[in-house]
């Protein structure tokens, strides 16, 4: 019988070091192709919307790490704007994505964000879901 399925005894495990490794491991990749394939001419900091805190700063490195690479390697700088933990920001936790908008205003009321500027959003899900968006606050 498989413990996941078995109605009699209902089980749920975290892998929460495998979900890191996972995330770490794909996003950055694909945040810097998208500044790679994208230039703007100006960008607010981008908003990193729902990791804790070692996958956030474990994010930030990995980019850094991919930048430094693709400059020793090829001399190709890429800008990347500075990447918000959007909790650590607004010292509220469990953010959701019905709250992150209004948060993000917080960060515009505190000038942490400016308006008409391009802002950068990479969202994150339960180790499964990531995106990468780009809004402006009028």
């Amino acid at each position: 019988i498989n413990q996941f399925t078995d109605p009699d005894n209902p089980t749920i495990k975290m892998f929460g070091n495998r979900t890191f490794k996972f995330f770490v491991g794909w996003l950055p990749d694909k945040i810097v192709k998208f500044f790679q394939d994208n230039h703007f001419a100006e960008l607010n900091p981008a908003i990193i919307h729902q990791p804790s805190a070692p996958v956030s700063d474990g994010l930030t490195r990995r980019v850094a790490k991919i930048i430094e690479e693709l400059k020793r390697q090829s001399g190709v700088t890429i800008h990347i704007p500075e990447i918000l933990w959007l909790m650590r920001e607004t010292g509220v936790n469990n953010v959701s994505a019905a709250t992150a908008f209004f948060q993000m205003s917080q960060l515009i009321r505190y000038n942490r964000l400016k308006r008409g500027i391009p802002t950068p959003v990479i969202g994150y899900g339960i180790g499964a879901a990531g995106q990468l968006n780009v809004v402006e606050f009028t």
